[in-house]
């Protein structure tokens, strides 16, 4: 039966999903492309107007490896369990009990440039049929971090579930879970090994027969291990009550234990059992990991577990007398304080300053006049310390002077262009751009530029939203002056003329060797296109206004195309109304 309905999630799914279910948002700032979901779902979601496309997730050297029925599991042993998705009979399962927060859900993206990583946040309730016992919410954050700046944390996407009760009374017995299906070689459903790392409590898959040598899996880096239940999917029901045994088991299984046996496995580490006390929560963090052969995967959860105690975003910030520092607080909820260290040579040298509860420390003792070289580390409720954030310098002293008539307005691409003078001061050795989303303080800093630049194009905004900008000068010492004006762009959602019709889109010429053209186009849509396996191959965004957009057959990554059919879904929102216009066509690729 699992086999059926995985055949054909081969290139989609549409399932009648009521309207809470709002989507999905990708994680992309590292190898790792990982979509993430407000209702306890792991898959890439997009909606349309037959219903919610669920296609595979987790997008590694361009190839998927997490299957779309991948979900998040909180119940207890005596078959109440909420999940993302449930079996009713019939073929293929049904949506599950999760539903975001509030009807128009919670989702937040948080990217920050600066520091090169990404956070998004969901919240759900497990309220869809109203037949879960239990007045539980969870807060959903997953992390990710580029390559260019975190090379040893580019392989991973790391989740923390924060399950609160809501309930006036305690809670017992309650367990949380994560069910992954990892398919590594994709298409070839049963052809997989799945095994156990004890050490890192990491669940991981390759293939049996070497075609593909990645390894994926799923590691539990903090919580209380109950158990870890490899199961053959061809005989998985979706059940509530088989559930529910899965995660209270206390069963540890590995490669000897199922029989090495190829097969298309489920992977389900399962933590608890917890007593949560009324309007209390418990934390667990789980990393989904990937690595170019065995050792590979278990350096990269090694580096996971080392990020979650370190803190990160580390400022400084100086005034006449002081440096002021800042930084954003572990991930981990196991961290007790913050040790400050201080040196006067950049990446050695450290000596204790201070160590405190919070994530502030004011240096008073800093000498004046001289670059001080600043790293923060956490400590653990056992003593463990972490490795170092990264490192800031600073000095007290006067603030530079504020560039001064700052604009700001839409470029070519729909992204919003900043531009401004110069300040006067020659101790000025660059600039740092803040965003929010009102316009009064606080502000998020995104991006830093050298002296040099009198603009910026922030490609980190999405149509629909308004942003509000203002910039501060910087010189050799971090000191930050005054904030320029302050300015905003609103970024309109894709429009097209209530007279225009899709179904006149072209795709030129067809067979293609080197380029393509899509032609007949409204004045802006997006335009996926996907390989017959569903991957998703490249997203156009079409903004110039005209009717055509030309690709050169590069997928996401820069890589040529290799000859094949290709599938295309074009979109774009109709002016003054609420509903998608969709299309789709196919791409014949010939080298």
């Amino acid at each position: 039966m699992y086999k059926i309905f995985l055949m054909f999630l081969i290139i989609l799914i549409i399932m009648p999903l009521p309207v809470f279910a709002d989507g999905s948002i990708q994680h992309n700032v590292g190898k790792v492309m990982m979509d993430v979901s407000d209702w306890g779902a792991l898959c890439k979601i997009e909606d349309s107007q037959e219903g919610i496309k669920i296609f595979q997730n987790f997008i590694y050297n361009n190839k998927a490896y997490l299957d779309p029925f991948s979900d998040i599991w909180v119940g207890d042993s005596l078959g109440n369990v909420a999940s993302a998705y449930d079996y009713v009979g019939g073929d293929s399962p049904v949506i599950g009990e999760w539903i975001a927060n509030t009807p128009s859900g919670t989702m937040a993206n948080i990217p920050d440039s600066p520091n090169a990583s990404q956070a998004i946040h969901a919240q759900y309730t497990p309220i869809r049929y109203g037949r879960f016992p239990y007045n539980i919410a969870i807060d959903q954050y997953t992390y990710a971090w580029d390559s260019s700046n975190y090379p040893l944390d580019d392989d991973y996407i790391i989740m923390k579930l924060v399950l609160t009760n809501k309930g006036n009374t305690e809670l017992k017995n309650i367990f949380i879970a994560i069910q992954t299906n990892w398919d590594v070689d994709y298409g070839d459903w049963e052809d997989d090994l799945m095994d156990w790392d004890s050490k890192r409590h990491a669940g991981f898959a390759y293939d049996s027969d070497g075609s593909d040598k990645t390894v994926v899996g799923l590691a539990l880096l903090s919580g209380k291990l109950a158990s870890h239940n490899i199961v053959d999917a061809s005989i998985w029901t979706f059940l509530d009550i088989d559930r529910s045994k899965l995660m209270s088991n206390g069963e540890i299984d590995d490669l000897a234990k199922i029989s090495a046996k190829p097969a298309n496995y489920l992977n389900v580490i399962s933590t608890g059992a917890y007593n949560i006390l009324a309007s209390s929560s418990v934390t667990v963090i789980y990393a989904f990991v990937a690595g170019q052969s065995a050792s590979d995967f278990s350096a990269n959860v090694d580096s996971a577990i080392g990020r979650i105690l370190m803190p990160s975003k580390l400022t400084a910030t100086p005034d006449k007398t002081s440096v002021t520092l800042s930084w954003a607080k572990s991930i981990s909820s196991d961290i007790t304080a913050y040790k400050i260290y201080r040196s006067k040579t950049s990446g050695s040298g450290y000596t204790q300053i201070g160590q405190v509860e919070t994530n502030t420390f004011i240096d008073k003792s800093v000498e004046k006049g001289s670059l001080s070289y600043y790293v923060v580390s956490a400590i653990t409720a056992d003593g463990k310390e972490s490795k170092y954030s990264n490192e800031v310098a600073s000095a007290p002293g006067v603030p530079p002077k504020s560039p001064s008539n700052l604009t700001a307005k839409s470029d070519s691409s729909g992204k919003p262009l900043l531009q401004w003078e110069k300040s006067d001061d020659v101790e000025v050795t660059g600039y740092r751009v803040f965003r929010n989303s009102t316009g009064d303080a606080p502000w998020a800093a995104i991006a830093t530029v050298d002296k040099a630049s009198q603009s910026f194009i922030d490609i980190n905004t999405y149509n629909g939203n308004t942003y509000y900008y203002t910039i501060a000068s910087i010189n050799a010492y971090n000191w930050i002056s005054g904030f320029s004006n302050v300015v905003s762009v609103n970024l309109l959602p894709f429009a097209l003329p209530s007279s225009v019709d899709l179904r006149d889109v072209k795709a030129i010429p067809q067979p293609c060797s080197s380029k393509v053209r899509f032609i007949n186009l409204t004045a802006m849509a997006n335009i996926r296109i996907y390989d017959l396996d569903g991957r998703l191959v490249k997203t156009i965004y079409h903004i110039n206004g005209n009717g055509e957009e030309e690709w050169d057959l590069l997928n996401e990554n820069g890589v040529p195309l290799a000859s094949g059919i290709y599938v295309y879904y074009i979109e774009a929102f109709k002016a003054k109304e609420t509903g998608k216009f969709v299309f789709s066509g196919k791409i014949a690729v010939v080298k």
